[in-house]
């Protein structure tokens, strides 16, 4: 007698309140950085048509645009006991507000937002490269035992195995063909489009493409050790290179905002002492000091262009293994083509 399963269906709502939970933390940091980027311009604007002033729509776009870095700051600062750029910034967009210019640090807040979310942004179409990447070798395998053919996954496969290899399907390690003979598509390890005939005693790698013939292949290395899963280890750490710009900006960042926070403090506390400054002309001018010296252009000047490029790159099917080579590829001269190039 058979019995229904019972199944237990996520409810609307849930599937729902997931579907907005992945949106936001896919683009959320983005979409604030763009409400706080239309709260300014609203401001902006009904404060030119109807010359009143809308400070709490720019108070709105600092808490909207910058909640994300100023927690990021906090949190970075604890963590590593120095002070911070992304503390800087909202420390200069909160001194602008002191002195009742609103609209400077709400813009502050909001290139730094926006480069932020361009950053984040930009590092998951990075990693969805890398996880496309990583799907081209199955996690599966025929493994043949005893003339018998079960499936394992390609983690347990040691050399000496034999494994299957049916038409269409792609080499589970690298391994020398035993029986049979085909066409192997090479080019996502090589890049050669031709595919290359394969017959006994040849070798073939992980991640290829199998074309037209059922093969019987003497795994040679385990699955950590195939040139596959070299590639793609060599691409993981090369993401994380940074370009020698960025290495020397964010050296001297921090320096940076030692010597902006300092020369601040010096302007907050001397000159009433000194050049007979008021004490409300002194706050005012400090103040002036530190929104001027913010480094919003230098924050956003390096990182995200760098993985703006490589995201693109890897959208268009060229995997840029990191910064540095992407900075490389500015001194370049000259290129050399082993293929002629279709025009």
């Amino acid at each position: 007698m058979l019995q229904e399963a019972n199944l237990k269906v996520p409810a609307p709502h849930t599937v729902y309140r997931k579907k907005i939970q992945q949106f936001m933390k896919k683009h959320g940091e983005l979409i604030a950085a763009l409400v706080g980027g239309a709260l300014i311009v609203s401001a902006y604007g009904l404060e030119h048509l109807t010359h009143h002033d809308y400070w709490y729509l720019y108070l709105f776009a600092y808490i909207i645009g910058g909640f994300a870095k100023a927690k990021e700051g906090i949190l970075e600062t604890i963590k590593n006991k120095s002070l911070n750029v992304e503390l800087l910034m909202i420390t200069a967009a909160i001194g602008a507000a002191c002195i009742n210019h609103w609209l400077e640090g709400s813009i502050l807040i909001f290139i730094f937002a926006l480069s932020g979310a361009l950053e984040t942004y930009s590092l998951a179409k990075s990693s969805n490269a890398i996880s496309a990447l990583m799907d081209l070798q199955p996690e599966t395998a025929r493994l043949i035992v005893n003339d018998e053919e079960r499936t394992v996954s390609t983690a347990e496969l040691k050399p000496n195995d034999i494994i299957r290899v049916k038409p269409g399907e792609r080499m589970p390690a690298d391994g020398i063909i035993v029986s049979g003979e085909t066409t192997v598509d090479e080019s996502s390890m090589t890049g050669e489009s031709v595919p290359m005939l394969k017959k006994i005693k040849d070798a073939v790698m992980a991640g290829t493409v199998n074309i037209d013939g059922s093969l019987l292949v003497q795994v040679t290395k385990k699955s950590e050790d195939s040139l596959f899963s070299k590639v793609l280890e060599l691409v993981q750490t090369a993401q994380s290179e940074k370009a020698p710009s960025q290495i020397f900006i964010e050296k001297f960042e921090r320096i940076y905002v030692n010597i902006v926070l300092l020369a601040t403090l010096l302007v907050l506390i001397l000159p009433p002492f000194i050049v007979s400054w008021s004490w409300s002309e002194t706050i005012y001018r400090a103040m002036v000091l530190l929104v001027v010296a913010s480094p919003c252009a230098l924050v956003a000047s390096t990182m995200p262009a760098v993985l703006s490029a490589v995201a693109y790159g890897a959208r268009k099917g060229i995997l840029i293994k990191g910064g540095v080579h992407l900075e490389q590829l500015g001194n370049i001269k000259a290129l050399a083509f082993d293929k002629k190039l279709a025009r």
